[in-house]
């Protein structure tokens, strides 16, 4: 377990952690995008390869400076995991997200991922998830949601 020497390497840490997980998501997009037609291939392969060794340096450190975890992953159901970049500085965080149109708060606990859980082609609703998290205990909620109600035709 290593631990960031400051707060301002855990502030680094945060915004890195943050840069190469938006790297993995818009890289992982596009190669899934079937309308997406580009030929800028090296520009893209440019930005895979220094996501690598981002996330090597980024490994160096497991918590921050204070002791907190720097990221935690909760599975929800097989196939659907939750991954969390805690931030560098839980009180700003709170206020930032608190000033934000939209955020939704039970308590010290923020809403950040709701979704249905994955099914089949035909096969029956099996409910869906919300996500918590408490960014201070560095905390994670996972709350269950039920199926939805199967309607039928009534003539």
């Amino acid at each position: 377990m290593n631990h960031s020497p400051n707060r301002s390497t855990d502030r680094l840490i945060e915004a890195a952690w943050n840069v190469h997980d938006s790297i993995d998501w818009a890289l992982d997009s596009l190669a899934m995008g079937d309308e997406i037609d580009t030929d800028e291939s090296i520009e893209l392969c440019r930005i895979a390869d220094a996501s690598t060794p981002l996330g090597a340096a980024l490994r160096e450190f497991t918590r921050y400076s204070d002791g907190r975890p720097i990221r935690s992953s909760v599975p929800i159901v097989y196939g659907v995991t939750f991954i969390v970049v805690w931030p560098a500085d839980p009180e700003w965080s709170r206020i930032e997200h608190a000033a934000r149109e939209g955020a939704v708060f039970d308590g010290d606990w923020r809403l950040v991922l709701e979704g249905r859980l994955p099914v089949d082609p035909g096969v029956p609703d099996r409910g869906g998830y919300r996500v918590w998290v408490d960014d201070k205990p560095c905390a994670v909620r996972v709350e269950e949601l039920p199926p939805a109600p199967r309607l039928s035709a009534v003539r």
